[in-house]
């Protein structure tokens, strides 16, 4: 986060003062350098427009636009690179939509509903109606109060571009101070003023990424732009572009009689005309949209890159500059519905077929069905009606209609989540857990599974009853993680990751210990809370039952925490130089097997009963959460990679909880005679 204030306001300008240099260098490129000098006297300096008006546009009566339905979906679906991978325009938009508004929608003033596609359109196409979206989300008036802006009535709520346009000086100076101070250290406002301003210039990314497609150059008489675009005023960018061959022709034979100091005076203004256009370059790098050519480059191009490339005289032959012009076109036919779809689709074909040539974007349409297919979000509900069936069930236990629907929608919603992960490993290519956000999915899906396998075997209801619990809980959390962190959870892999057999038999053995691990907890607090609430106390198989669940869970914990633990080492001692380094992350995986072999011995020494393993359980619970989340929020150590942030105070909320389940036994244990019912 907070990456505008991390890098240089003049990123593009190493790239600008390597074209320069070369103009220097090369005789050949005077003539380049002379073009340039004449756009400047025909009065090109009209870059600067670029800056951002003093007063926000009155836009309160423009039209919303009505975007064509095939448009949307070639929208979808059309490749970009963004965060160092490939993947459909729609993703791109959903996870910085999320960002900005915390939500996967938006609503224009007319109360409209639009998806993240069509937002991100109206943004490029239609920035000024852009701006009058509530889509800036601000969790407390305090940060609009430090800004001078009045704030509405709700203390979190959204606001528009243009509500918080007034105040974008000041908050921008803020975000500068706050910036300075060591993350830790930063009030809970201050972190709201940074995210605030870095979620502001990621929108003007966005609605200024097409300026150079806008903007109109005039052009002064008897100039030498006026010999090839006569009886104009002004002219576009594009059209200077395109018409380069003949000017570069002509200049050629104006270089012969250019004097020294001319020439100086040439090479100082191209480098103050370059150094105005990489403003335009820097907004048209949010993301990039055009294959290169070569198929040893990786990273690809922004429409302005293409068009720029003509400037540089170490580059021999004219590039294609097709996809710029295309997007020119766009602009200017956006008001043309029919000529506007004609264009937009020889761009998306286009784009397309240049990625496949390079063997890109093969997937694009696989990714663009997992999210609207929202396997998450109905596994999510499916979860949430068996555990109300569930319930119902209880109060009639002996109901199999209702045991078999509890079945039935567990299994669908599981089938659901397992549909998930398995699509994102063919988009991705990689095993089913990556990154922080599916260890989530990961767990969950293991946790669940392994409570059918139990039930299975015991047949004693409690496993099928806590599946649909456990199901829901961890997507409610992972939907959380993805809310929160609003960025992509199919990013590129760091380099020390990048190896499939590695994630595949360490990464994964881990998270299904982590699966384990949960669900043995979540047998202890049926224990442990069936004794308080008196449930079934006569029913001592019932408690049997249970124990030997926990028993048995904690015991799978221990068997893929260990192996996971020590392939873990294998692949440091690989990847680092050293089995074993002490690292905060290697230690809480240690503690989780380390806790498991206590609670093991001391079950097979006979000096805990069931009450004990039940209290053991919960704190295994708490031992894999800290391993699983806790040890990323110190920040430190090697595996820099999982770390995140802001999850302190939900850690600590359910770390008291288990504590007081914790005195909970200690409770039960002096109030009532807890025998050995093992």
């Amino acid at each position: 986060m907070h990456n505008h204030f991390h890098r240089s306001v003049i990123t593009f300008f190493p790239k600008i003062n390597k074209i320069f240099e070369k103009f220097k260098r090369s005789i050949s490129s005077l003539m380049t350098f002379f073009l340039i000098s004449s756009i400047i006297i025909c009065g090109l300096g009209a870059l600067n427009t670029t800056e951002l008006p003093s007063e926000v546009p009155q836009t309160a009566k423009l039209l919303m636009p009505q975007w064509d339905k095939e448009i949307i979906t070639q929208a979808e679906k059309l490749p970009i690179q963004s965060d160092g991978r490939i993947k459909p325009l729609s993703t791109h938009a959903r996870f910085l939509l999320l960002r900005l508004s915390g939500k996967t929608s938006i609503k224009n003033p007319e109360e409209k509903s639009l998806s993240p596609t069509e937002w991100f359109l109206n943004c490029l196409f239609y920035p000024e109606i852009a701006k009058q979206y509530p889509v800036f989300i601000v969790h407390d008036l305090s940060v609009l109060e430090n800004l001078g802006l009045q704030g509405h009535e709700k203390k979190r709520d959204r606001y528009t571009y243009n509500e918080l346009f007034p105040a974008r000086e000041e908050l921008m100076n803020q975000a500068q101070q706050y910036s300075q101070i060591p993350p830790t250290q930063r009030t809970r406002i201050q972190e709201q003023v940074l995210n605030l301003a870095d979620n502001l210039l990621a929108f003007e990314e966005i609605i200024g990424y097409l300026d150079f497609t806008r903007y109109k150059y005039p052009i002064s008489p008897n100039s030498l732009l006026d010999q090839f675009f006569p009886d104009r005023k002004e002219v576009f960018l594009a059209e200077i572009v395109e018409t380069f061959p003949q000017i570069k022709k002509k200049l050629k034979e104006l270089s012969q009689t250019m004097k020294e100091e001319e020439t100086k005076e040439a090479l100082l203004v191209i480098r103050n005309l370059l150094g105005e256009i990489s403003q335009l370059v820097q907004k048209a790098e949010h993301f990039t949209v055009i294959p290169p050519d070569d198929p040893s480059k990786k990273e690809w191009l922004s429409p302005l890159d293409t068009a720029i490339q003509i400037f540089d005289p170490s580059i021999e032959n004219i590039p294609d500059i097709h996809l710029f012009l295309l997007f020119t076109k766009l602009e200017q036919e956006k008001g043309n519905a029919e000529q506007f779809k004609k264009l937009w689709t020889q761009l998306v074909e286009d784009i397309t077929q240049m990625a496949g040539k390079r063997g890109e974007g093969a997937k694009i349409n696989l990714e663009v069905l997992y999210y609207k297919g929202k396997f998450l979000f109905y596994s999510q509900w499916i979860f949430f009606l068996a555990l109300i069936i569930t319930a119902i069930w209880w109060l009639s236990i002996e109901n199999k209609f209702l045991k078999f629907s509890v079945f039935s929608v567990n299994t669908l919603a599981l089938l659901l989540l397992i549909t998930a992960i398995t699509l994102r490993c063919i988009i991705r290519g990689r095993p089913p857990v990556t990154t922080l956000y599916e260890t989530i999915l990961f767990s969950t899906a293991t946790s669940v599974l392994l409570a059918f396998i139990i039930e299975r075997f015991t047949k004693d209801n409690i496993s099928l009853s806590l599946a649909s619990f456990l199901g829901l809980l961890g997507l409610f959390i992972a939907n959380r993680y993805e809310m929160k962190e609003g960025t992509d959870t199919m990013p590129s892999l760091v380099a020390v990751l990048d190896t499939n057999f590695w994630l595949t038999i360490h990464v994964t053995t881990i998270v299904i210990g982590y699966g384990a691990g949960l669900l043995a907890s979540a047998f202890g607090h049926v224990w442990i809370l069936g004794k308080l609430l008196k449930i079934k106390k006569d029913d001592t198989n019932f408690y049997k039952r249970l124990s030997r669940g926990i028993y048995g869970t904690i015991c799978f914990c221990f068997f893929f925490s260990f192996i996971g633990t020590v392939l873990g080492g294998i692949w440091a001692l690989q990847s680092w130089g050293r089995f074993w380094g002490w690292d905060p992350k290697e230690n809480g995986a240690l503690l989780i097997v380390l806790w498991c072999l206590i609670v093991i011995h001391t079950h097979l020494g006979k000096i805990i009963n069931s009450l004990g393993e039940a209290a053991g359980s919960i704190i295994l619970g708490v031992v894999v959460s800290f391993s699983w989340w806790g040890v990323n929020l110190l920040g430190v150590g090697l595996h820099s990679y999982g770390f995140t942030r802001g999850a302190w105070n939900s850690l600590l909320i359910f770390w008291i909880i288990e504590t007081l389940l914790i005195l909970s036994a200690a409770y039960i244990s002096f109030t009532e005679k807890t025998t050995d019912i093992k």
